[in-house]
């Protein structure tokens, strides 16, 4: 019996583990946001993925301004702008 558990445990551990990481990246995409915002006379549409709306909502928010702003005041003001646009869906 000794031997067994010598390559029982840690296969069980190890499909454990791949179990948990399988569960942990089907769970972040439940939704995905498409936003499109206009900031300083730009506009500009980025996709998000999250586990729920609020979540992809803000990475597509985020995404998008990081493709108009350059500098700390920018960054911080555009994330402030209601979206033009928001379109999200359960994946």
């Amino acid at each position: 019996m000794p031997g067994m558990a010598r390559w029982l445990i840690p296969l069980v551990l190890g499909l454990g583990l791949f179990a948990l990481l399988v569960y942990q990246l089907m769970s972040q995409g439940a939704v995905q946001c498409n936003v499109c915002v206009t900031f300083e006379g730009m506009r500009r549409c980025a996709t998000g993925v999250g586990p729920n709306e609020d979540v992809a909502r803000e990475e597509a928010h985020r995404s998008a301004c990081s493709l108009m702003t350059a500098g700390v005041t920018q960054a911080v003001a555009c994330p402030t702008v209601p979206p033009d646009q928001v379109s999200c869906r359960p994946q």
